[in-house]
């Protein structure tokens, strides 16, 4: 093996990076699990909110390496959702809102209502979708009306006129949506900061008019939609100075003094004490520290008013605007802030507002800045519907600024405001957060303004998009959600551990059972393996779901596949008589090609998985395909590094155990000469199922037709009979009621108020669920989970689902084409791939209903759907590989077709029972503990298994060898045709 000592350095270097970047997860979980001792009372309660404070206090604190805590954080694998529990939203801005908004009173006209309703009926309707829909529409209701006589208002004069063309009113109104789609992900994400969740997920879906909020740990469902629908409030309000509010200050400082003696007389609780020590041992320093030791304290200074500057400033930072909070002691302020002995310090006009972003302080310490904002009976000066445009621009001095024009409405009220703010701020305020409050040069008549300051492009950019939120506020929608409460988050943690656990060791036992002292090398490339796939996943961030548990496990087990390759490899060259060194450089040698071919085919899905797949999917394909190239690595190199060890050493592996020495000894089935029968067997399939597809249909889940789905725990059995009839009595309609996971709990799915996009419709939703579960009597019902998917989400993972697979179907047809240069294997491959497809479509079609697990078909079918077409082509690789080997063999020349393809078949006949058992040992694992939310995604995967090994050994070959019998007749044929002296023989193959 060249560059040995290469690959040695190779491996520690992976191995020591992955431990890195692990180590900030056990580091996480050590702060997180003395947050949870801390806030845990002598009853064994835990508060959340002491929790929370003491991860809040060292947020910008080094905890590690370094690192602060918010940092360390980041850098941990996150479990999902699924796993810790929390809400998963997806919101929708409505194109909609932005055009009436751009058309003004013009909005009212019978062309334009006609149009906006058929472009909000089309479910394809999605960003410049939406636009060419509805100018469609409007051109068949005015075809002589043109857009700008439509949207060539006062409010757009600087964009457009009345004599724009068509086409530069559509680029101006797609323009105005890109940017209502980037203000909502502004102002969602300032939304979900003021919120206080503990490591959110906001990103905006590329192509889309939606925003992904990924919330861990929420247990308020109702207040989060509060909070992220509608329209974002636009406000401008004057600022009160430092020095108009020092009596005020003053008292609080004093207030604050007397606070800390009173802390101080009451000693330090006893609860805290055992937690000093560890506090200390660790270096965690800061509030969290001093939380734990209430009892030390700096010397009490004589001075009333030294003592009274000191309380002030220990919890206030002065800053220009006036004060600031380190972000680690936002909670306390707010609690100190909201007393009715603080609040009556201050002026009753006064209100207190936090800057939406921090700034960094003295040891990257992040300061928030807390503005005086002055509100007269709770109203601010001005709103921001009195906004007509915003842009950004550079100043006469070449500065980023963003300038402003307002209505005549708008203009007055802005000249008043200004002209009582000379030389004092004004804030510039969306939902309650000051984005900027520039101070006001002189008075502005007109209502035209320009912001200037130390702005860079980017936040000009921002600012001018956030300040469109009053003349286009562009409510956002929720159209998917998932909630996971705690109970059904930790019981996911415990099925994903135990079915990891027992999966690993299956596995293990396995390759120890089979390969016997070959075995245990195999099982250590297996353990390193998974040491650095976790490795990989935290360094990239990923998150760590129970599909992606799942995803881990499923990767071990195929895992397995390369080393089986380079074991039977090499007990072939064994058997030809060669010695044990020379048979493990050739048995590597000669299994390379199929290791890769059939690697590729399973990672080309794995990456359609991930860039298709959302949810459940996306993780398990994270996983897979991370799994996929780790194990790559670590079998061809690190496992030939152990062998290469062992033969310097003088020890001889024989790869088979006394119980396996036999097996798959000198098999000699005859595959091909069956073919016909199997095809009979697998077209009789497909016809009955083809017939249960028209006549029964599937059970299509909630992500393709859209819907609401409650998982509900009951105290006691219940009948499902019993909940459908309460259920309808409640909702008005019969909803679908299943069994799931035990018969205390059931799944209920309805399509009540999908179409209803009012805030309150999810909340009278659950409202009507819970009135049904609370008739069953004597029998308490508790929602662990509900799921909303919208029509549009529905048709859109509908489509993409479809051109995933198609997509799959079409890579690996072109793969086969490019590496084996034949059609015949492209077109055996297709085929086989279609058949095994149709026929868990049909498996599914037939036994809905009948099964103790959900068969819908959704998300999650299509994502084992697609690891089947990857698992089949693997298996299928590997034969083909054996069959072009033979082909090119010199024997191949003597022998029929037919025969040569059942002797690769039989060559290639214990790789294939071996993998085979080990996946399918794996996956019957995750069914039996991985839990009820995974089952039917692990049961489709393990009948996909299964047919798609009979189908690269009883479809795939087969037909190979239909096709390149046509091929060399049809050649034949030509050839007596053109006098041709080429000699063809029945039944054999003619090289050229």
């Amino acid at each position: 093996m060249t560059n040995k000592n290469g690959i040695i350095g190779l491996t520690l270097v992976l191995a020591l990076i992955s431990a890195y970047y692990l180590s900030f997860t056990f580091v996480s979980r050590n702060i997180k699990g003395k947050a949870v001792v801390y806030a845990t009372d002598a009853s064994g309660k835990v508060d959340d909110k002491k929790r929370q404070h003491y991860i809040d206090s060292l947020w910008r604190e080094d905890v590690y390496l370094g690192q602060t805590l918010q940092e360390v954080m980041e850098r941990e694998l996150s479990l999902g959702l699924d796993l810790q529990g929390g809400m998963h939203v997806v919101l929708e801005v409505a194109p909609a809102e932005i055009l009436k908004g751009m058309a003004g009173g013009n909005a009212r006209s019978a062309a334009f209502q006609k149009a906006l309703a058929a472009a909000q009926a089309d479910k394809k309707a999605d960003n410049n979708a939406f636009v060419k829909i509805f100018v469609s529409a409007f051109k068949e209701a005015a075809p002589n009306t043109s857009l700008a006589s439509v949207f060539a208002t006062s409010a757009n004069r600087t964009k457009i006129n009345s004599n724009s063309s068509d086409s530069d009113v559509i680029k101006m109104l797609n323009t105005e949506i890109d940017g209502a789609i980037d203000r909502a992900f502004q102002i969602t994400q300032a939304r979900i900061d003021k919120f206080g969740v503990t490591n959110p997920n906001i990103q905006r879906l590329p192509g889309t008019n939606r925003v992904l909020v990924e919330l861990p740990g929420v247990d308020n469902p109702e207040r989060v939609r509060r909070l992220l629908s509608g329209a974002a409030k636009l406000e401008f309000a004057q600022v009160y100075l430092t020095n108009e509010l020092a009596p005020a200050i003053d008292q609080l400082g004093s207030y604050l003094a007397k606070e800390d003696a009173r802390v101080k007389a009451a000693g330090k609780p006893a609860a805290a004490v055992s937690s000093t020590d560890t506090t200390k041992k660790s270096g965690v320093t800061g509030l969290a520290a001093q939380l734990e030791q209430k009892g030390d304290s700096a010397k009490s200074d004589t001075s009333a008013l030294a003592a009274q500057s000191a309380a002030l400033t220990s919890l206030f930072v002065p800053m220009p605007q006036g004060l600031g909070v380190y972000l680690k002691d936002t909670a306390r302020a707010n609690e100190m802030l909201a007393r009715p002995e603080v609040r009556s310090m201050f002026p009753a006009d006064l209100v207190f507002m936090w800057d939406r972003k921090g700034t960094e302080g003295t040891n990257n310490q992040l300061i928030l800045p807390l503005y005086f904002i002055k509100k007269q009976n709770g109203q601010a000066a001005m709103e921001g519907d009195v906004i007509v445009d915003a842009s950004h621009d550079y100043d006469d001095r070449g500065r980023p600024e963003v300038t402003m024009r307002m209505n005549g409405e708008g203009a007055r009220k802005w000249r008043t405001l200004t002209a009582n703010s000379i030389g004092r701020p004004v804030a510039i305020i969306i939902d309650n957060l000051v984005y900027t409050a520039p101070t006001v040069q002189g008075e502005i008549p007109n209502g035209n303004s320009s912001i200037t300051g130390n702005f860079t492009v980017e936040e000009t950019k921002d600012m001018s998009n956030v300040l469109k939120a009053g003349k286009l506020p562009a409510p956002t929608h929720i159209v998917e959600e998932a909630i996971v409460g705690s109970t059904l988050g930790s019981e996911a943690i415990t099925a994903g551990i135990l079915s990891s656990v027992i999966g690993l060791v299956v596995i293990l036992v396995f390759m120890v059972a089979y390969y016997s002292g070959a075995g245990f090398i195999a099982d250590i490339t297996l353990l390193l393996n998974l040491f650095l796939l976790l490795g990989v996943m935290a360094s990239l961030g990923a998150v760590l779901t129970l599909s992606g548990i799942a995803g881990i496990v499923l990767s071990i087990g195929m895992a397995v596949d390369a080393n089986v390759l380079i074991y039977e490899g090499i007990k072939i060259e064994i058997a030809e008589g060669k010695p044990f060194k020379l048979a493990v450089q050739d048995g590597f040698k000669h299994s390379m090609t199929a290791i890769i071919d059939s690697n590729v085919t399973t990672l080309l899905t794995g990456i359609i998985l991930y860039t298709f797949g959302s949810g459940l999917v996306l993780g398990f394909a994270t996983t897979l395909v991370i799994g996929l190239l780790t194990s790559l690595f670590t079998a061809i190199f690190v496992t030939r590094l152990f062998l290469e060890y062992q033969i310097k050493n003088g020890k001889v592996y024989k790869f088979y155990s006394g119980l396996t020495k036999n097996w798959f000894k000198d098999n000699n089935f005859d595959f091909v000469s069956q073919r016909r029968r199997f095809y009979i067997i697998s077209s009789v399939i497909m016809v009955i199922g083809v017939g249960s597809f028209i006549f029964k249909g599937f059970g299509l889940g909630i992500d393709f037709k859209g819907g609401r789905s409650y998982v509900v725990r009951f105290d006691k059995n219940v009948e499902t009979d019993e909940v459908r009839e309460v259920m309808n009595a409640a909702l008005g309609s019969s909803p679908e009621v299943k069994t799931f996971g035990g018969f205390d709990q059931v799944k209920i799915t309805t399509d009540y108020l999908i179409e209803d996009t009012a805030p309150d419709a999810d909340q009278k939703a659950d409202t009507k669920i819970m009135e049904g579960v609370s008739k069953i009597k004597d029998n308490k019902g508790t929602i662990v989970s509900s799921n909303k998917v919208g029509p549009t989400i529905a048709y859109d993972t509908m489509i993409n689902a479809l051109y995933a697979v198609l997509l799959a179907l079409a890579a690996n047809f072109v793969y086969i084409f490019l590496r084996f240069k034949r059609l015949a294997f492209s077109y055996g491959a297709v085929v086989s791939l279609a058949h095994d497809v149709i026929i868990l479509l049909a498996v599914y079609s037939l036994f809905n209903g009948w099964l103790p697990f959900s068969l819908d078909i959704d998300q999650a079918f299509i994502g084992a759907i697609l690891t089947m077409i990857g698992y089949s082509m693997n298996d299928t690789v590997v034969i083909y590989d054996r069959i072009r080997d033979y082909l090119k063999d010199d024997k191949a020349t003597t022998e029929t077709l037919p025969t040569i393809i059942n002797n690769a078949l039989n060559s290639t006949l214990s790789r294939t029972a071996v993998t085979g058992i080990s996946v399918m040992l794996v996956l019957i694992v995750l069914m039996v503990f991985g839990g009820e939310v995974i089952r039917g995604f692990t049961f489709c995967m393990l009948l996909g298994v299964i047919v798609g090994t009979y189908s690269s050994l009883f479809v795939a070959a087969p037909i190979v060898v239909d096709i390149l019998q046509r091929e060399k007749i049809k050649q034949a044929s030509l050839a007596v045709a053109g006098g041709s002296d080429a000699a063809t023989t029945k039944g054999k193959i003619v090289k050229a």
